[in-house]
């Protein structure tokens, strides 16, 4: 647990993460077991960007999420340390702390969630032992001081999943022109309001799927009662997935779970189509303008705060480890 040693003298808890304006407190705000202490999450930043966590020193988790990607890496498909390919595209790594499951298809915690990357052999992702942690990361001198102030506990892997949850669970994306607009009062282009009403209109219905402040119909907030459902995107009716947020949609191609489509454009027209009649995704027309006014409405959720922010960005480059 966290250690009084961190209230002594003049140092104190430093506060949880400043939230987005309008921004309720999410639901995930305690899934570590402690609060989200800045020390804890520097911890994990360090660890999330750290290849010392692969099998051959190739691969950090930052490698499959990149921040100018809003943390996803621009890849159909993930590719392991040892050069495997993964199974779905890498997903956006935002306003995870107002979710309640994690993965494509998989309703597993934030902790287990990260079992798959660092320890799964078919593919490697990361490759790592779960019974072994490496030597480099046991010798590293800031991780010696950090583990031991933060968890009175030698380096373990509970520990690091711990810390590289509360690092994920810091990365809250709400500085759009969208959220300007809604919890500002500073509307953008007429034509980004008019791919709103597109987006939201009987005749879409974009938001049956893609609702909510999250884009994804997963936002929930404390004290609630979460229900994560996964749904037919109409490229495999049999399969249900995960609804992928549209927050930072303009710098997240390729998509879709297999990552087939490299603009939105064509997933505006897979849908268009009307891929699963059955299902509601029944398609829809739409003129040449309405395209491109639904376009800019998608692109007004980039954030580029989030995108730039410093404090989600690699603590080694100025100090990379040997």
């Amino acid at each position: 647990m966290l250690l009084a040693s961190l209230l002594s003298g003049s140092q104190t808890i430093a506060s949880e993460p400043t939230l987005p304006l309008g921004f309720p407190k999410p639901h995930q705000q305690q899934s570590v077991n402690e609060p989200l202490v800045e020390p804890l999450i520097e911890l994990g930043r360090h660890l999330f960007y750290d290849a010392r966590l692969s099998t051959n020193d190739t691969t950090s988790c930052a490698t499959c999420h990149i921040q100018a990607l809003a943390f996803t890496d621009g890849k159909p498909t993930s590719i392991g340390a040892t050069g495997a390919l993964t199974e779905h595209n890498a997903m956006s790594l935002v306003n995870l702390a107002y979710r309640d499951s994690f993965g494509w298809r998989d309703k597993h915690d934030a902790r287990q969630q990260l079992d798959r990357p660092l320890f799964a052999e078919d593919p490697i992702e990361m490759g790592m032992n779960p019974k072994a942690i490496p030597e480099s990361i046991l010798n590293e001198p800031y991780y010696q001081s950090a583990f031991k102030q933060i968890f009175s506990d030698t380096i373990t892997w509970p520990n690091i999943k711990q810390a590289l949850v509360a690092f994920e669970l810091s990365l809250v994306s709400g500085n759009s022109e969208y959220d300007d607009w809604v919890f500002q009062d500073k509307p953008p282009s007429e034509a980004a309001i008019a791919g709103m009403a597109l987006f939201h209109s009987d005749r879409l219905n974009c938001s049956q799927c893609h609702g909510g402040i999250g884009f994804n119909n997963e936002f929930f907030i404390e004290e609630t009662e979460p229900r994560t459902d996964f749904q037919d995107n109409g490229s495999e009716p049999t399969i249900p997935f995960r609804t992928a947020t549209l927050r930072n949609i303009e710098v997240t191609a390729p998509y879709m779970h297999d990552g087939r489509f490299e603009t939105l454009e064509q997933v505006i027209g897979f849908y268009a189509a009307g891929p699963n009649p059955e299902n509601n995704l029944k398609g829809f027309e739409l003129t040449a303008l309405e395209t491109q006014q639904l376009l800019l409405f998608l692109n007004s959720l980039t954030d580029q705060t989030f995108l730039t922010n410093p404090a989600f960005g690699n603590p080694w480059q100025r100090a990379k480890p040997n």
